[in-house]
């Protein structure tokens, strides 16, 4: 599979003077890498047959979703679901519309939350930031409910209805 890369002179690409930003969806058949100097918010879906990667941070408007890993430098955030074939790790917060699902683990520098379900197969991190001092706030993991793996570091709120 063909890896597609994403610079700030790709077609399309908008400089907002904070972030990029992408009218519409992105799908790349294999992986997908970010070279940029900002954020890159996408107003539609990002899709990747093969991983995800970026060195700053990530936002969708919809769905993220990578058949292998999704990894951003900063946040990791999507109106809809979060899902990985393999695992989810972000420097900053997570945070999902819907669910987010991993294919084995998933690893938060702070905060992870969605308003739906967290699935994943084996470990679960959040709060694990090392480039500045955490707060409570910084460990949540706020969800629904957890399925699968074991929650290793953080502090897991189940929210029912809010």
């Amino acid at each position: 599979m063909k890896e597609q890369v994403i610079t700030d002179s790709y077609k399309g690409i908008i400089d907002e003077g904070w972030r990029y930003k992408i009218e519409g969806s992105l799908k790349a058949e294999g992986s997908l890498r970010i070279e940029i100097a900002k954020s890159l918010f996408v107003t539609g879906g990002i899709e990747a047959g093969g991983g995800i990667e970026a060195g700053e941070g990530i936002e969708a408007g919809g769905d993220i979703k990578a058949g292998r890993g999704i990894e951003a430098g900063w946040g990791i955030e999507a109106g809809g679901d979060i899902e990985a074939g393999w695992g989810i790790e972000a420097g900053g917060d997570i945070e999902a519309g819907r669910d987010i699902k991993a294919g084995r683990g998933i690893e938060a520098g702070l905060s992870i939350v969605c308003q739906g379900t967290i699935k994943f197969a084996y470990q679960l991190f959040a709060g694990v930031c090392t480039w500045r001092l955490i707060t409570d706030g910084d460990k949540q993991i706020k969800c629904k409910r957890i399925e699968g793996g074991t929650v290793e570091c953080g502090e897991l709120l189940e929210v029912k209805n809010e």
